[in-house]
């Protein structure tokens, strides 16, 4: 930032200078968990018309917004699934440190979330809690929820600019398609901003 214009609240300069306390803002809980919280939730940005619809795993990082989207083979305890979960937190820097996960009460991603929690225990990791939504509540993983929106909506995106570039239609069992969420993914953690500038 060479001109620290205009001002941004991620800037320690522009803090340093110019920053005022933060205003206590809806939702944030007094004495809140410093834990790191990873939500997942599955999506499915195919066409719904397919035989085997693409099948996403969304895990967004409560407080730095980071996003993950996996093309996984199946819903559930699949080893790479949950391989890519273990590096995702790792990315953020906590693999020694203890991680809250939540999601909603489905089976499949409750036994994904046993498989996670097993691999980082292997590898001395720091501890996973499961913290799952209150039954038929989806409101409760607002940030997973939001995380599938964001995902869903850049898949389509880039779906769309694709399939005109390429003058084809994608069909789900396309090898691109791993790729495509990938990045979509990492799109929405480099260049989406916030409304602070984040």
């Amino acid at each position: 930032n060479l001109t620290h214009l205009p001002f941004r609240n991620w800037c320690r300069h522009c803090m340093k200078g110019r920053g005022k306390e933060m205003s206590h803002r809806k939702g944030a809980a007094e004495g809140a968990s410093e834990l790191k919280e990873f939500s997942l939730d599955y999506c499915f940005p195919g066409d719904t018309g397919g035989v085997s619809p693409l099948t996403v795993l969304v895990c967004r990082e409560r407080r730095t917004k980071m996003l993950l989207a996996a093309v996984v083979p199946k819903k559930g305890p699949d080893k790479r699934t949950a391989l890519r979960v273990t590096n995702f937190v790792e990315e953020l820097g906590c693999a020694h440190l203890d991680v809250i996960t939540k999601s909603d009460r489905e089976p499949a991603i409750r036994s994904l979330l046993k498989e996670v929690s097993r691999m980082r225990a292997e590898v001395g990791g720091g501890r996973t809690i499961p913290e799952a939504s209150p039954a038929h509540s989806s409101q409760s993983n607002g940030v997973a929820e939001r995380g599938v929106q964001s995902a869903e909506a850049q898949i389509r995106v880039m779906r769309s600019a694709l399939e005109e570039k390429w003058q084809t239609v994608l069909a789900e069992t396309h090898e691109v398609w791993p790729s495509l969420a990938e990045h979509a993914g990492y799109l929405l953690n480099r260049c989406e901003g916030g409304h602070d500038g984040k």
